[in-house]
């Protein structure tokens, strides 16, 4: 598992490359020439028959995964190792999150409408579907509560985000990607959405959008401080720094960094595993 001494190693891998990333103030700069990294081994510790699509951790520390075929969601215990098929009743299940102990899940209907759920027993209570102005959600790929009690959802097909504040209004942006796949705070409530075309940075509320990093993503997570990403190319990679990579996974997808900060999780996209970053 993931240690304190993962930090180090992360911290010297953001100066790893030439390119724009985040300084702790939240602004652009630009990062020095190094070497290149030997690939992070990683285990494989569950397998979702359906494929992993997303992951989130409840309070308690039980997983849950959705699988991208089956209309499945799935648990699985890091305590016992126990996996268990909670519910195959959930068309088009995309992302995961939890809002203390109620989990929040997105759907969509082969990327023509889509929704924001609450999980009731083995079925999906609807919460949202349309932003106040009319835009649908489509294809909600990523789920991410925002620092101010409410959550931002990424949608691959509206090429944009979708707030929903804590009032209950919801809001949509078009985003700087065309093909949006995933979102994350930092911890100076920056926001970073990644995608095709790399990954931009705003200030929180949004505000203009500043390309930090040009590697296509498919998925972020903040680990030890350090903003990672992940493709089908580099793997695993330091955004605005050096690549990672990975031994295991065929296409690397979602991430999650357990509560405690010693867990890395990543989601093969193209494969059936969830793998866990080695120490």
């Amino acid at each position: 598992m993931p240690s304190k001494g993962f930090k180090s190693l992360f911290i010297l891998a953001t100066c790893a490359c030439q390119s724009k990333g985040l300084d702790d103030s939240g602004e652009s700069s630009t990062l020095g020439n190094g070497g290149a990294i030997d690939p992070l081994a990683s285990t494989e510790t569950i397998v979702i028959p359906d494929g992993p699509e997303d992951l989130a951790e409840s309070p308690e520390g039980l997983l849950y995964i959705s699988a991208r075929g089956g209309g499945k969601l799935h648990t699985w215990s890091p305590t016992d190792e126990d996996q268990d098929e909670i519910s195959d009743d959930i068309p088009g299940i995309q992302a995961l999150a939890f809002a203390e102990n109620e989990l929040w899940l997105t759907t969509t209907d082969d990327g023509v409408t889509g929704s924001l759920s609450i999980l009731e027993g083995r079925f999906a209570d609807e919460i949202y579907t349309q932003a106040d102005n009319g835009t649908l959600f489509r294809k909600p790929v990523d789920l991410v509560a925002t620092p101010d009690g409410g959550w931002l959802i990424v949608d691959n097909n509206a090429s944009g985000v979708f707030v929903v504040n804590a009032s209950g209004s919801v809001s949509f942006t078009s985003c700087c990607t065309e093909d949006p796949m995933a979102a994350v705070f930092t911890s100076a409530n920056q926001l970073v959405v990644g995608g095709d075309e790399g990954a931009f940075s705003t200030s929180w509320p949004i505000g203009t959008f500043t390309q930090i990093d040009d590697r296509s993503v498919l998925g972020l997570a903040v680990v030890k401080d350090v903003l990672w990403a992940t493709n089908g190319t580099e793997g695993l990679f330091v955004v605005g720094g050096g690549q990672l990579g990975i031994d295991g996974p065929n296409r690397p997808g979602s991430l999650l960094v357990t509560n405690d900060e010693q867990t890395v999780f990543v989601a093969d996209s193209a494969g059936y595993g969830i793998w866990v970053v080695d120490e």
